[in-house]
């Protein structure tokens, strides 16, 4: 969904893994005492989406297990 986008409390930059960098975007984040955020910015085709079905689809790459997640629209409910 979207792009990874720069925000003002960012404090470190996830970068793509070796080989990936034509397809995968820098992630800036927030990274606080165990927990990360980032920010993304949505095009107004999937802002209708969203609007439309009400869903957002969220993908973890890696690893065996679901990590905790919070998907949220509110800055200030994670920063």
């Amino acid at each position: 969904m979207g792009k990874p986008s720069a925000f003002d409390e960012a404090n470190t930059t996830l970068l793509p893994p070796p080989g990936r960098e034509s397809d995968v975007l820098p992630l800036p984040i927030r990274r606080l005492d165990g927990q990360l955020v980032s920010c993304w910015e949505v095009t107004p085709e999937e802002v209708d989406e969203i609007q439309r079905t009400g869903k957002v689809w969220l993908s973890i790459w890696g690893g065996v297990t679901h990590p905790p997640v919070y998907v949220t629209g509110l800055k200030q409910e994670v920063v």
